[in-house]
């Protein structure tokens, strides 16, 4: 994924135009939400379970495909440093509204054992800023 990247990045640099396909848009997107229940250091089991949920609902994937596709998302976030990656081909291809649904997504992955980990609150933040996401602003403690 991140050589696809990178290649559409040379591809504008020089003047030409690209595209992606619709299964880097999804694994973009699936690997992001790995990231999400990966990123304070340990995946949970129904973290996981809420994971392989989401994905099977959002691309409508059977049993089969959906542990292909879980482990191509882990694998994808796993070599991939950063999250531009993944947030220029949803820049990219998706639209304010499917951008918003996206980070929603990923509060409810925050939430689904049941605490919101400061570095899942970091990572919102920092995905829904580089989508362009406006987000509320942040509750004082005295709220």
């Amino acid at each position: 994924m991140f050589d696809t990247v990178i290649q559409y990045l040379e591809t504008l640099s020089a003047g030409g135009a690209a595209g992606f396909d619709q299964d880097d848009r999804n694994l973009a997107v699936a690997a992001l939400f790995y990231h999400m229940i990966a990123v304070d250091g340990v995946v949970k089991p129904i973290e996981k379970r809420r994971f392989c949920e989401l994905l099977k609902k959002r691309f409508g994937l059977s049993e089969e495909r959906l542990l292909e596709f879980s482990n191509r998302a882990s694998e994808a976030d796993l070599r991939t440093t950063g999250l531009f990656p993944f947030t220029s081909i949803i820049n990219h291809e998706c639209s304010e509204a499917e951008k918003i649904e996206i980070v929603e997504q990923m509060r409810s992955l925050a939430q689904s054992d049941g605490e919101c980990h400061p570095l899942e609150t970091q990572l919102i933040e920092n995905v829904a800023e580089l989508l362009k996401i406006p987000q509320p602003p942040a509750k004082s403690a005295a709220e």
